[in-house]
């Protein structure tokens, strides 16, 4: 899924951060970069992709972890970048095997 690996590369790339949404000079939060990638997706003409990956984040936050928003999930004290990065491949699992 284009929009989430795309995520992923932002949060490897400029970094992930908590508390805030964020941006290439300070790093992002799993909003902020899918938020971004999403941006690109619509601009790209990629139909309902942003809504799939939206979907596709939530149902793994929710099955495997018990939360139903990426910004709380994200801004847990003790969160680290690994973990987000973890439900953001999950959630490209759920896409490619049809469960989403």
């Amino acid at each position: 899924m284009q929009i989430i690996e795309e995520a992923i590369k932002r949060l490897n790339t400029h970094g992930w951060i908590q508390g805030s949404y964020g941006s290439r000079r300070e790093g992002y939060c799993m909003l902020g970069a899918l938020s971004d990638s999403s941006a690109i997706a619509v601009l790209s003409d990629l139909g309902d992709a942003p809504f799939q990956a939206g979907r596709a984040v939530r149902a793994v936050l929710e099955r495997n972890y018990n939360y139903h928003k990426l910004e709380s999930f994200n801004d847990t004290p003790g969160r680290t970048k690994e973990e987000v990065v973890n439900v953001l491949r999950l959630a490209i699992e759920e896409v490619n095997s049809g469960r989403v």
